[in-house]
């Protein structure tokens, strides 16, 4: 008897962290998609596609601004796409409860978070308003995540 009710008893405490596990799997695929988003705007507003920001306005500027403002675009654009990987890596590890993704997650939300805290006031200067909206929301997103695996980081491992 004592058993049943040591089951039904950790089956109760488990049932919040599935749920949460599930939410935090959500949260990565969320910022994937967004980051995903974010490259391609940014790509697409960089070359004039679509109209914000002030990067082809500075690219008219002296050669040392321009080349120091590509290579912070090309930055930008792979670290957007590598974090967009190391994401749905992230979110495939949460979802299926996998003991490595609690500090790949962890480590990749810090990283999102770092980045995205030395990016917000670059990127709406060059960028525009559209990319630093998206920046807030995955940095709130992230920052969220972070938050819930740092919680619950003994009951992943």
């Amino acid at each position: 008897m004592a058993t049943k009710e040591k089951i039904e008893e950790s089956h109760e405490k488990r049932l919040p962290m599935f749920f949460g596990n599930k939410l935090t799997a959500l949260a990565f695929l969320i910022t994937a998609i967004l980051l995903l988003f974010q490259a391609i705007t940014t790509v697409l507003g960089a070359y004039g596609v679509i109209p914000y920001g002030t990067l082809p306005s500075i690219l008219t500027g002296s050669l040392v601004l321009t080349q120091a403002i590509y290579g912070f675009f090309l930055t930008t654009v792979i670290l957007t796409i590598s974090f967009a990987g190391v994401s749905l890596i992230c979110f495939v590890g949460i979802y299926r409860q996998q003991e490595w993704a609690a500090g790949i997650s962890l480590i990749l939300t810090g990283l999102i978070c770092i980045s995205m805290i030395a990016h917000l006031t670059l990127s709406f200067v060059v960028f525009g308003w559209l990319n630093a909206i998206i920046e807030w929301v995955i940095f709130a997103i992230s920052a969220i995540a972070c938050g819930y695996i740092i919680k619950n980081f003994k009951k992943y491992t």
